[in-house]
């Protein structure tokens, strides 16, 4: 039934795909935004399942509101695309977006949040933060996860061969939910398919490009689908969820790191990050892809590991050797640390030599200056 379904959906993205470069060819301010065919797409079939399923009210609230706030990340990546938009209006509709859906769609005045982490030996460990608090932390998370995934779309096919493992990622982990959510499966499994139509045209050499409208989109849907995944009411199972961003995460973290360490840089914060680091090693596109999906599967295994098992520890464990082993290593993050610690070491002294200075200045004049004055 699933494979059927997928299939359906599939052949579904690919025609949809085909027919969007067409009109990407003749219409221009088109090329760069093909990822609106997976949205779309997405939106459409969440629609027609919902309308023909047994959903209460509340479930198809939740769904109406997700396929909402996905077509408005489409719309302002579409702005992007045209350039028609200016950074700050562009951040201000995300926050408000993103606020949005942390507030309607996870409730955490209704439910204040409780950050959870599970151990079959220590037992449950609860972090109770608040409504004001949960709501910044769902908001602010969504808003790294969806622009972290933005910054990846440097290289073709990047973004939708990504979506589909963390989707594929979320479907193992919801088909072992002991009580299944005909929801939830249909959701991942249609993203799933969606993202691999599109993908056939996207592979380097791209036919058809995401652009910041498909790649906010689509990592808005991949994101608000995590926290869906792995939150129930009030508890946020948070360690997963970190162990499955954590690529897009270091990539994002390392891109500030970069604008605020820029002033002792003589590379634009645009020009470095993984991708580039990785294409100066591998040279094609192709080798590049590959290379970050490899880096990706272990954290994807990770996850599942850690919720068929319990052991959340397996994920913690995974994330912080990708960050120690990225950030240290020659592949990536490590001139961005010598960058920061220098700007650093920089600062401090200048602080230092003002402290004396300053010192200089207002100490007590000794014997011989006041004879003089």
């Amino acid at each position: 039934m699933l494979l059927h379904i997928f299939l359906t959906l599939f052949f579904a993205a690919y025609v949809a795909s085909i027919l969007w470069a067409r009109i990407a060819g003749k219409l221009r301010f088109f090329a760069r935004s093909g990822g609106i065919v997976v949205v779309v797409l997405f939106v459409a079939a969440t629609f027609f399942e919902a309308s023909i399923g047994l959903q209460s009210p509340f479930e198809w609230n939740r769904i109406r509101f997700v396929d909402v706030a996905a077509i408005t990340f489409a719309w302002i990546g579409f702005l992007d695309d045209r350039r028609g938009r200016s950074g700050a209006d562009t951040a201000f509709l995300q926050i408000l977006s993103v606020f949005a859906v942390a507030f309607f769609l996870f409730q955490p005045f209704v439910f204040p949040t409780e950050l959870l982490y599970f151990s079959p030996i220590q037992g449950l460990s609860l972090l109770k933060i608040g409504s004001v608090f949960g709501l910044c932390f769902i908001a602010g998370s969504l808003l790294v996860y969806v622009n972290s995934f933005r910054s990846l779309e440097r290289i073709d096919g990047l973004a939708p061969a990504l979506g589909t493992v963390y989707a594929g990622t979320l479907e193992t982990v919801v088909l072992a939910w002991e009580e299944p959510s005909l929801n939830m499966t249909f959701a991942c499994l249609a993203l799933i398919a969606f993202l691999t139509g599109f993908l056939l045209l996207n592979i380097p050499p791209a036919k058809i490009r995401v652009g910041n409208a498909g790649s906010l989109s689509i990592g808005f849907l991949l994101a608000c689908l995590t926290f869906c995944v792995f939150s129930y009411r009030e508890y946020i199972r948070v360690v997963p969820i970190l162990c499955l961003w954590t690529l897009p995460t270091i990539e994002f973290a390392l891109r500030i790191a970069r604008r605020w360490s820029s002033k002792a840089s003589a590379t634009p914060p645009n020009q470095e990050g993984l991708c580039r680091s990785l294409r100066r090693r591998l040279g094609k596109d192709s080798y590049v892809l590959l290379a970050i999906l490899a880096l990706q599967m272990p954290l994807s295994a990770a996850v599942v590991v850690s919720y068929k098992t319990g052991y959340d520890f397996v994920s913690l464990v995974v994330a912080a050797l990708y960050w120690a082993g990225l950030l240290l290593s020659n592949l990536f993050g490590k001139k961005e640390l010598k960058q920061i610690y220098l700007l650093v070491e920089k600062r401090s002294k200048n602080d230092a030599q003002d402290g004396d200075s300053f010192d200089k200045e207002n100490a007590p004049l000794n014997r011989k200056e006041k004879e003089e004055l």
